[in-house]
């Protein structure tokens, strides 16, 4: 009888693994579009409703969302501007097909890049990467700000180099920024960099590199992810607080299971009490080839001027204190 029962449940073990498996690589090709809206103080007119995307880590080659489902995703979000976070090839052998992909995306959208840590120690050679892109419209931002104007107003791109296989530098990205741009955005591959929001001065920073942790147990924080970033910044939207705290913290206003419960439904936050933070769950894969409970991700930010009491805000209670510091 005990023999029987230890079968049945190993039998059950096999085929719940089995069935994860399946689900695992097929979710791998689910790309999910997230909409953001953003509410900023003071924002002009002319930008009310701008709207940028932005993607990372695509890893080409370990890129299981086709081209033609990626541009049609965006197609569809149709932004203004379109930023990319890093992390374009899976190896050194598919540079060439990244590079294609990135030509497409900047023959189609106003595109501004920065490094991730994979095109750093695949050598990618930053400055033949900037000539190439460059020749097909995109702007490569390594410690560096780029300003775009749209009528009256001044939309301004800082991008940080990658902070553990590169060398980020705040001072000398703002070295050439405007004083007070109308918006500000911040693109740095790793949310590694989350303690310079202050420095930076921008209205948000859009980071990946965590792929949300790729493989997740619902209602969990990531089991692991990289190296100088705290697990419950693995995914999500956060607000960076300070104003005289001994240490600052990251406030999460949704975390990587509140934004998968409103497919549809915007997620609206205000830059009033601090720049905000996003970590996308990125494109492609690394290790294990699954993704599970953690689908490709395509992020559509909304930018709004802040009058307040005219849109829902959301925010939502932490494991532990709304104020859970981000180290914890």
């Amino acid at each position: 009888m005990i023999v029987a029962v230890i079968a049945l449940g190993l039998l059950a073990l096999c085929l719940i693994a089995l069935l994860l498996r399946t689900l695992a690589k097929g979710e791998r090709t689910q790309l999910r579009t997230t909409r953001l809206r953003v509410r900023v103080p003071g924002l002009p007119d002319a930008l009310s409703g701008w709207t940028l995307a932005f993607l990372s880590d695509l890893h080409v080659g370990r890129m299981y969302v086709s081209e033609e489902q990626l541009l049609g995703a965006l197609e569809e979000v149709d932004p203004d501007y379109l930023a990319l976070g890093g992390d374009y090839a899976a190896r050194p052998m598919y540079h060439d097909t990244a590079l294609a992909l990135l030509r497409r995306f900047a023959q189609r959208w106003p595109t501004v890049c920065t490094l991730g840590n994979t095109d750093r120690y695949q050598k990618w050679d930053g400055e033949r990467l900037r000539k190439q892109l460059e020749e097909a419209g995109a702007r490569l931002l390594v410690n560096e700000s780029h300003q775009v104007q749209v009528g009256a107003a001044t939309v301004e791109f800082v991008g940080l180099d990658e902070p553990l296989h590169g060398s980020a530098d705040v001072e000398r990205a703002l070295q050439n920024a405007e004083e007070s741009p109308s918006l500000r955005v911040a693109i740095a591959h790793s949310p590694a960099v989350w303690r310079e929001l202050e420095h930076l001065g921008a209205h948000i920073l859009l980071c990946g590199h965590t792929h949300g942790g790729q493989v997740r147990v619902p209602g969990l924080e990531a089991f692991a992810v990289h190296p100088g970033v705290p697990r419950r910044l693995s995914a999500g939207l956060f607000c960076y607080h300070h104003r005289g705290a001994a240490r600052p913290r990251m406030e999460r206003l949704a975390s990587h299971w509140r934004i998968l419960s409103r497919p549809l439904r915007p997620i609206t936050a205000s830059t009033a009490s601090g720049p905000l933070l996003y970590v996308t769950r990125g494109v492609g894969a690394t290790g294990p080839r699954v993704r599970l409970f953690c689908p490709p991700e395509l992020v559509a930010i909304e930018f709004v001027p802040d009058d307040e009491g005219s849109v829902e805000e959301v925010g939502e209670p932490d494991s532990g204190s709304a104020g859970e510091r981000a180290g914890r």
